[in-house]
């Protein structure tokens, strides 16, 4: 038996306010703060695969400037329109993405909110800034995009604005995924391990044997199943001897003279939906003693 699959990303889109710039007491440095913000456009892209086990993250990188002759305590507020902190829930997709800032301490007080770092920029001096973004595994996705606002604030330990805000998309874009196994027993995709045989000794007219097609996809997908030898097991060593065999889905035949659809199915769980395969032996061409064999390849494609 064999395998196949069809593949699947998330981008990060960020525009930041050109020539924002502000002269305010920093509330905790001494002098003033004259900070510029890094003016250019911002695209990290994070590739979220439906059925990977690894964190998918991305990162946001950009400057600030500090122009005044003294330290600039600066706190750096991630936020929704909503003016939330993160996780943010990107869109219809459920997925929630945290946000953090590297190397930065949490501004963790009772006059502070989750998702703001404290950031010293020292005078006359540049910095740089480090978001990291990431997105769990663990859910099914449906293909496709979805959007999320965001800004980032700029601000002193007294709640004074110095520059910004940075505004931005959190852009989950996920391509459809699919995956498919050959199963002995019935249960959750992959639990029963791969199965890359199936054996019959001395077989009979009638006798079958079960096994499962197992498919998992985050879109519409079709599975097919194909016969090398069109239906037939053959005797490699013994010239027109051979084996018929046919195959049933759920109860189903199958034309084994031509790749033949398994199942259609829409996106599901991350278990996968399960079909039973029946093989089932038929008659015999000039039997003689060996091993007969056919391949059996079985595919899965999305739309």
């Amino acid at each position: 038996m064999g395998r196949g699959a069809a593949l699947p990303s998330l981008a990060v889109l960020v525009s930041v306010t050109p020539g924002a710039t502000a002269q305010v007491d920093s509330g905790g440095a001494s002098g003033a703060c004259d900070l510029a913000l890094e003016a250019r456009q911002l695209a990290p892209v994070i590739d979220y695969d439906a059925f990977d086990l690894a964190l998918a993250t991305a990162t946001v990188d950009w400057s600030v400037e500090n122009r005044a002759d003294a330290p600039c305590q600066v706190l750096v507020g991630v936020r929704d329109l909503a003016d939330q902190p993160p996780p943010f829930v990107v869109g219809a997709s459920g997925a929630p993405v945290t946000v953090t800032l590297a190397d930065a301490q949490p501004a963790a007080s009772q006059s502070t909110e989750a998702g703001s770092y404290l950031v010293t920029v020292g005078p006359n001096a540049s910095r740089a800034l480090q978001l990291d973004l990431a997105v769990p595994q663990g859910r099914v996705i449906e293909a496709g995009s979805y959007d999320q606002p965001f800004r980032i604030v700029f601000e002193t330990t007294g709640g004074e604005q110095l520059a910004g805000p940075v505004e931005g998309t959190i852009r989950l874009a996920v391509p459809p995924r699919a995956q498919v196994n050959v199963a002995g027993a019935d249960g959750r995709f992959g639990e029963a391990g791969f199965l890359d045989e199936v054996v019959f000794d001395d077989p009979r007219r009638g006798d079958r044997r079960r096994v499962f097609v197992q498919v998992r996809s985050n879109a519409n997908a079709t599975v097919t199943l194909s016969s090398r030898n069109g239906g037939v097991m053959v005797n490699e060593e013994a010239e027109g001897s051979a084996i018929a065999w046919s195959a049933e889905v759920s109860g189903v035949p199958l034309d084994l003279s031509a790749p033949s659809v398994v199942a259609t199915t829409g996106p599901t769980q991350r278990r996968g939906a399960s079909l039973p395969l029946d093989i089932v032996v038929g008659e015999a061409t000039r039997r003689f003693a060996g091993t007969y064999t056919d391949l059996v390849t079985v595919t899965v494609t999305t739309e």
